[in-house]
């Protein structure tokens, strides 16, 4: 199914490109937000992360039991912030296209689909030059 790591301020997670493995790691990282007593942002966590990891998935290569993807969610010291790594192993996306695309200079805020409320949830997104990584600052809260 899908490896989990204990990394520096956070943890890690290997799966193949399969979206039936999305709902399971999101299930799986919401005990992370239980221990750290944030369970009040899981809902927050779970749909950004659920649009990322089905961009990924899409672009990566659907069902494949070749090309993984990497979920990387880290807690920002200092910051009422978590990062949220989604990389995959495929020649990656052209990110200009996306439907979450940043708009001309402002990163912060993505166009198109469920864009108003995926905007109130996160600080920032970039990408990789490649297409191959998408790295999100989802806000812990506003209060």
């Amino acid at each position: 199914m899908f490896t989990l790591e204990v990394i520096d301020s956070g943890i890690a997670y290997e799966f193949y490109s399969r979206k039936s493995l999305i709902e399971p790691i999101l299930l799986d990282a919401s005990s992370y937000f239980k221990r750290l007593g944030l369970a009040s942002i899981i809902p927050n966590f779970q749909t950004v992360a659920r649009e990322l990891m089905s961009k990924v998935i899409n672009h990566n290569g659907r069902n494949s039991s070749i090309q993984k993807v990497n979920l990387y969610i880290r807690r920002m010291k200092g910051k009422a912030l978590f990062e949220i790594t989604i990389q995959g192993q495929g020649e990656g996306f052209k990110f200009a296209k996306l439907e979450f695309q940043p708009l001309p200079g402002d990163s912060r805020q993505l166009k198109k689909r469920d864009s108003t409320f995926f905007n109130e949830l996160i600080e920032d997104v970039q990408f990789a030059a490649d297409g191959s990584m998408i790295i999100v600052y989802l806000k812990v809260s506003d209060t």
